[in-house]
């Protein structure tokens, strides 16, 4: 009895250093950007071999870092979930903490001096990196929100991007999307973001009125604001010659589904998925009401929603 208990202890050992060595190694990595560098995580399968493909893994707006968290109370894991996905899929991944964000951040880097191309060049610059390292078989870009956004620019002009992965990206100007989502203000405060908004385009003093104006287009953000209206996804999107995966959820309450079709309408050869009851953080909600959805944004613990990565995985296999 005791023989076969100690056979068993034996052979549980043995399984759980072999899923051990079985699973990624995990590293750090500083890379040099323009007139900065940028820290990330690189996730690499235990079977790296020169078929591995690689995927960048893009966040999106705000001072969301590499693992899809914000200091906004927003703690979800999503794209550190992604990674983990990846790997057990024999795929090796590249996630980043954007420019100025959490362990990105520059005392020499201040937000004014931040621009929508400043995340364009560098994005693509980290796909060079690994270009020249000749590691992986081929360099695809995944892109949540405005990281597909990012990632559609940087395929356009940058040969070394294989193919291209958009979740929940826009598929309108920034300008479009912020005034949908503002459409319950006041007449006067909208006008007064639709006259912001103006000036921007036009180049000229930005001087809002309303307290929800000033929130939006403080000083500071003008020069990011300025770069971002002139990108527009669906119009770049038609330049690219690589396949792209287009992603949404139908219970996404922050990017509609309109954006991944406009995005579908400019650029027919890309393939079109919307999952069922997947909200912007990737989780299975099936609500729209608010405080349903709020939950999930600060839920870690929560997977992603089972219908994501499969077809992901798929996608980066497709010879």
């Amino acid at each position: 009895m005791k023989t076969s208990l100690f056979l068993k202890l034996v052979l549980s050992f043995a399984l759980s250093v072999f899923s051990v060595m079985m699973h990624a190694s995990e590293n750090e990595l500083t890379i040099p950007v323009r007139n900065t560098s940028v820290k990330g995580t690189l996730t690499t399968p235990y079977n790296l071999s020169s078929s591995t493909p690689l995927v960048i893994i893009i966040s999106g707006s705000g001072p969301t870092d590499r693992d899809g968290n914000n200091p906004q109370n927003i703690k979800s894991s999503y794209l550190k979930m992604i990674a983990q996905d990846l790997d057990k899929n024999g795929i090796a991944s590249f996630r980043y903490d954007k420019r100025g964000i959490a362990q990105s951040s520059n005392p020499d880097i201040r937000e004014s001096d931040l621009t929508f191309n400043d995340y364009i060049n560098d994005a693509s610059d980290i796909c060079n990196y690994f270009a020249k390292e000749k590691k992986y078989n081929q360099i695809i870009l995944l892109g949540h929100s405005e990281g597909g956004q990012i990632a559609i620019s940087v395929a356009a002009n940058n040969k070394n991007v294989s193919k291209i992965i958009t979740i929940a990206a826009p598929g309108r100007t920034v300008e479009e999307i912020m005034l949908e989502q503002l459409n319950g203000l006041s007449q006067s405060d909208l006008d007064d973001v639709k006259l912001a908004f103006v000036c921007m385009r036009n180049n000229l003093p930005v001087a809002p009125q309303s307290q929800i104006a000033k929130m939006i287009f403080r000083p500071s953000i003008i020069p990011y604001m300025k770069s971002w209206i002139n990108n527009n996804p669906a119009e770049i999107i038609k330049r690219l010659k690589i396949p792209v995966l287009l992603i949404s959820g139908s219970t996404d309450i922050q990017v509609k589904a309109i954006d991944a079709q406009n995005l579908k309408s400019a650029y027919p050869k890309a393939t079109l998925l919307t999952i069922e009851n997947m909200n912007h953080p990737l989780k299975e909600v099936k609500s729209l009401n608010q405080l349903e959805q709020m939950k999930s944004y600060n839920s870690p613990d929560l997977p992603l929603h089972p219908g994501l990565m499969p077809p992901v995985i798929a996608f980066i296999r497709q010879k």
